[in-house]
């Protein structure tokens, strides 16, 4: 199929999804890997799909789905509860996907969390000692990511399948990562600013020291935008609020006062367009896996049988009870031939003895 139209076809259901305001697909859902939530009777559903995407719809479908498993064969299991820590077990095969609560398709601008962050499973960053920040304890990648939001120099965090969380003070680049089978790299989502109408402003959307865009926070978190009722409403790109041409007619500007509702839609779409994109690369990863995985298994069956097939051979070619009877029947058969030969002697000398005595 051509991936033009298949990102086409995402892009309008996105378009539909947002208009209903009930948009919900993999990212509404908090990663959970290398785990299991165990309990049969917590399965609602065992539905055959092709994907962890068409799992995560399947889950959406369910309003009884409160969490997901999709483990690396391709199995998806649809669970009636999101499961504690300590009910969550370690499995090399397991992915749990838990519903993320409060809303339905969460963004990265909403607030600092696991979702902020590009998972980008079995690889790890090739750095120095002097770009790791620190190695807090952290029981799961939630705890992991929480460290790196509090720390303002952490831009990427590693989480281990063994549990390890190390806060990196760089977003490595493909070239710095390698793939490593118990890797979890976390690159922290970079947003650009926001154009969003003067009635959706919330309190303390922009800075005093007039500075603007994703690398400046603003006092409520978010990435800071100018003031559109004040000044300098527009913000250019070397992230300085102003009202020349310079910072408002720019192709890379934003114009406060003339942000409307359709282009937040927008922006917002583009938003759930990227993690799309982005799910649909760590699922292709997974069914590459699982192609592999499926041959490793058929060669292993195929000597299997091969294996066999000798034992087979071997037990025909030495029978060692056919042997015993056949040496037996040939005993039995020379221990006749004596006797008959010894009978015929006895009866000659007989034979002859009678004659003599005849001839007397």
């Amino acid at each position: 199929m051509d991936h033009r139209l298949v990102c086409l076809t995402l892009f309008l259901v996105l378009l539909v999804d947002t208009a209903r305001g009930k948009g919900c697909g993999l990212s509404a859902f908090r990663h959970v890997p290398g785990k299991h939530c165990r309990g049969y009777e917590l399965v609602v559903d065992r539905p055959e799909v092709g994907s962890v995407l068409a799992c995560a719809k399947a889950c959406c479908d369910n309003p009884a789905c409160k969490s997901f498993q999709y483990s690396t064969y391709g199995d998806c299991y649809l669970i009636s509860k999101i499961c504690t820590d300590e009910e969550k077990v370690t499995v090399s095969i397991g992915n749990m996907y838990d519903r993320i609560q409060g809303e339905a398709r969460p963004q990265a601008s909403a607030g600092c969390g696991l979702s902020a962050f590009r998972h980008v499973p079995r690889t790890y960053c090739l750095v120095g000692y002097e770009n790791v920040l620190s190695r807090p304890k952290a029981g799961s990648a939630d705890a992991c990511a929480k460290a790196c939001c509090d720390n303002p120099d952490c831009k990427s965090f590693q989480y281990t399948m063994h549990g390890t969380c190390s806060l990196l003070n760089k977003i490595c680049t493909d070239e710095e990562k390698v793939t490593a089978s118990t890797g979890n790299m976390y690159d922290r989502i970079q947003a650009a600013p926001p154009a969003v109408p003067p009635a959706q402003h919330a309190p303390g959307a922009w800075r005093d020291d007039l500075r603007c865009g994703a690398r400046y926070p603003a006092p409520n978190g978010q990435s800071a935008i100018c003031n559109p009722d004040g000044k300098y409403p527009c913000c250019a790109p070397s992230g300085w609020c102003g009202k020349t041409t310079a910072h408002c007619a720019c192709s890379r500007c934003v114009d406060y006062r003339k942000a409307s509702k359709r282009m937040v839609e927008a922006r917002e779409t583009l938003q759930d367009l990227r993690d799309v994109l982005l799910d649909l690369e760590e699922a292709a990863e997974i069914e590459q896996e699982t192609r592999e995985l499926e041959d490793m298994e058929e060669d292993a069956e195929k000597e299997l049988r091969e294996l066999e097939d000798m034992g087979e051979d071997a037990d025909i070619e030495e029978d060692p009870e056919e042997e015993m009877r056949e040496l037996e029947d040939m005993e039995e058969d020379a221990g006749l031939e004596d006797t008959e030969k010894e009978v015929r002697e006895l009866e000659d000398i007989e034979e002859n003895a009678g004659m003599a005595e005849d001839d007397e």
